[in-house]
């Protein structure tokens, strides 16, 4: 997947903003206030809007009232263009508004896809505070001649995005597509301090938000893809003067401990004791190479 546009209208201080021809890296740079963390609480928005709800997520940024942007009633409006797995250009759209109580609510919610250069877009999704449509002959999609068949749905809550109710069916193949592609974001929040204690022995595949299970990951990769937990450690020894190992090391009330290996010292230091950027370095290194990359990956 790759995003090649995104709007945002009524979202915090973006009023009117997108961003057009997106690449596969972006880097965006500013001064502070200029939107850069709002830009990326933008995607993690979207993604609790789907693992959880709207009125969840709302509320967790302090209300509708202080998302919206001042002296706007809304609605929030998200629009993000992208490429799917067949190379189709694909476009869902989400507004937030409030209902009559001022609980927020899916105001509109669809997703198109484009069937070519000529020729009008299918919406396999078009619902409104909880019911809607949704395409039911997906397998005709892209046939010369074919033409949308529908059907009405409601979803069991208003603030439930409608990919992830009938994405969770087999027969909504497309939905379920663009919802997992969604759940699979990663939007980093890397905080150091919860990276430097020892964790609970335990699996993990892939990094959290917050890197607080670095070094469970540590460990699967040094076990189950040997390659990728090699080349972090080049990297490692390339940019970070003095390291020559890293190891995930269990200790006797079964906890795990990330150790680095200086080559000016006999022994190893525990995470607790080596520098804040060492730290960051092995956890961005984790995510570049990871076994499963994210289709979208955001670090600020």
């Amino acid at each position: 997947m790759q995003i090649e546009t995104l709007e945002i209208k009524n979202y915090r201080m973006f009023r009117d903003a997108k961003l057009s021809n997106l690449p596969r890296l972006a880097v965006v740079v500013g001064p502070n206030g200029s939107g850069k963390t709002t830009l990326f609480d933008v995607f993690s928005f979207l993604k609790e809007s789907l693992t959880e709800n709207v009125a969840q997520a709302v509320a967790r940024r302090g209300g509708f009232s202080e998302l919206v942007s001042r002296g706007e009633k809304g609605p929030i409006g998200i629009t993000v263009q992208f490429r799917e797995s067949g190379g189709r250009l694909a476009t869902y759209h989400l507004e937030i508004a409030g209902d009559d109580d001022g609980r927020p609510v899916v105001h509109r919610e669809t997703l198109r896809y484009k069937r070519g250069s000529y020729g009008q877009p299918w919406k396999f999704v078009d619902f409104s505070r909880g019911k809607g449509t949704a395409i039911t002959n997906e397998s005709a999609y892209g046939e010369p001649g074919a033409k949308e068949e529908r059907k009405e749905y409601a979803l069991d809550d208003p603030s439930i995005l409608a990919i992830k109710g009938l994405g969770q069916f087999r027969e909504f193949r497309v939905v379920a597509e663009s919802r997992s592609l969604i759940e699979s974001w990663h939007i980093s929040d890397f905080r150091i301090g919860d990276a430097r204690p020892s964790a609970e022995a335990g699996f993990a595949e892939h990094l959290s938000t917050r890197g607080d299970n670095v070094a469970l990951v540590a460990q699967y990769l040094y076990e189950h893809h040997r390659g990728q937990f090699d080349r972090v450690l080049q990297v490692m020894r390339e940019r970070v003067p003095g390291i020559e190992n890293v190891e995930a090391k269990p200790t006797e009330d079964g906890r795990l401990v990330l150790r680095f290996q200086d080559g000016s010292f006999a022994d190893p230091f525990i995470a607790r004791y080596v520098s804040d950027g060492t730290i960051k370095t092995f956890a961005y290194l984790v995510l570049l190479y990871d076994p499963k990359p994210h289709p979208l990956l955001a670090i600020e």
